[in-house]
């Protein structure tokens, strides 16, 4: 699914090329509607779906600096053109209206198809870094034999547009939107939280009936998510007969319960830490599967 999944761009590009049409465009039109296809299946198959979704955020932090890294050397070899230079007010003025355009067109589809309030489709039509997808279809101008000094005008408009969706939310968004919880305040938190979760959880399994050796092995699992072990705690893993390892598997679900109950409760108390404690419940879904799937094995 991952080969086939990595090779269905390139399918698609070599396929609208051959057709006569931009392979580009193709490719950005498949990425929607696998999106769309995407959103509507990811629960028949979780475990691929959320590997898919790891894989992507990877292959688009590497492009997406690719992109950025090229975009620097082009403009530095466009710039050496004494034309485009020369006519600087032309791609400067090109460019201003490419991103007022692309931000009312933004605006207004957040407004009128997306039914958002102003201020969201404020934010909407401003936010996002247009610049892998804007830098790949001002080169598809250079499939059309567009002359050099038209090519260049071109593209330096683009990364005019590519600029300013940089450096216009950065400022107007510190201007209209209420600043949310700092990163040292947000850690702080997610540290007195995680240190809670797992002390209930570690309480909770020292209450129940367990064999020693399996409550050592559980409670030090427990500990390791708060970094509180050392090389000397390390519990030897050998195999276990079925009925100890139903018992440990018991245990460990208990524990994990324990530590979304808290989550749960700590969420309705601390609304402005929801996506910090969102973020430490998907920590906790991830350590459960991780358990369960050692124990599989």
């Amino acid at each position: 699914m991952k080969v086939l999944y990595l090779m269905t761009p390139f399918a698609v590009y070599l396929v609208g090329e051959h057709l006569g049409v931009s392979g580009i465009i193709a490719v950005v039109c498949a990425g929607l509607l696998h999106n769309v296809e995407a959103e509507r299946s990811q629960l028949i198959n979780p475990v691929v779906y959320y590997d898919s979704v790891r894989l992507n955020v990877l292959i688009e932090e590497v492009l997406n600096t690719a992109v950025f890294v090229i975009l620097g050397m082009v403009l530095v070899r466009t710039i050496a053109d004494k034309t485009i230079v020369i006519h600087s007010w032309r791609w400067l003025v090109a460019g201003l209206m490419l991103y007022v355009a692309n931000g009312l067109v933004r605006y207004w589809y957040a407004r009128l198809a997306m039914h958002r309030p102003k201020l969201c489709s404020l934010v909407f039509s401003l936010g996002g870094v247009h610049g892998a997808v804007t830098f790949a279809l001002a080169f598809t101008v250079a499939q059309t034999r567009v002359n050099r000094p038209d090519f260049n005008l071109v593209l330096m408009a683009e990364c005019v547009l590519v600029v300013l969706s940089l450096l216009v939310p950065t400022i107007v968004f510190r201007l209209i939107l209420k600043p949310t919880t700092t990163d040292t305040e947000l850690e702080g938190e997610v540290t007195k939280v995680r240190q809670a979760m797992v002390n209930q959880a570690i309480a909770r399994i020292k209450q129940i009936y367990l064999p020693e050796d399996l409550r050592r092995r559980v409670l030090y699992d427990l500990n390791a998510q708060i970094a509180n072990t050392t090389a000397r705690q390390v519990v030897a893993k050998p195999g276990l007969p079925i009925e100890q390892r139903q018992l440990l598997e018991e245990a460990y679900r208990l524990a994990f319960q324990e530590e979304r109950g808290y989550l749960a409760m700590v969420t309705q108390l601390e609304e402005k830490y929801r996506p910090a404690m969102t973020s430490l419940y998907r920590e906790i879904i991830m350590a459960e599967m991780v358990i369960f799937s050692s124990n599989d094995d």
